[in-house]
């Protein structure tokens, strides 16, 4: 941030892509799923750069104590990984790292 000349924050996505549309910023950054949906639909209006800006890790968290839905949710990932239902969904984001973009793990 300290090497751009201004630095402003939006309230959601599309006002980003609209500002950047409409030339009010030169740049947005934003999560990789979303910008990989508006190039494939606006590949003519935008572009992405080579390399990320960052990295980040999410998870899914559960109420402390819920132990019956964290489990149930890491029995249907698990599930999802044996019948190659998660390869699937993953195929669709080919062009990315999955060994950097995805963990399925357990505390």
């Amino acid at each position: 941030a300290a090497t751009f000349a201004s630095l402003e924050q939006t309230p959601d996505y599309n006002s980003a892509f609209m500002s950047l549309e409409t030339g009010a910023v030169d740049a947005i950054a934003v999560d990789i799923g979303v910008a990989q949906y508006q190039l494939t639909n606006h590949s003519d209006k935008f572009r992405q750069l080579e390399e990320p800006l960052s990295t980040e890790q999410y998870a899914i968290a559960f109420k402390l104590g819920n132990e019956e839905l964290r489990d149930q949710v890491q029995a249907t990932l698990d599930e999802m990984v044996e019948d190659g239902t998660f390869d699937a969904i993953a195929a669709n984001y080919a062009d990315y790292n999955l060994d950097q973009m995805v963990c399925l793990g357990k505390e």
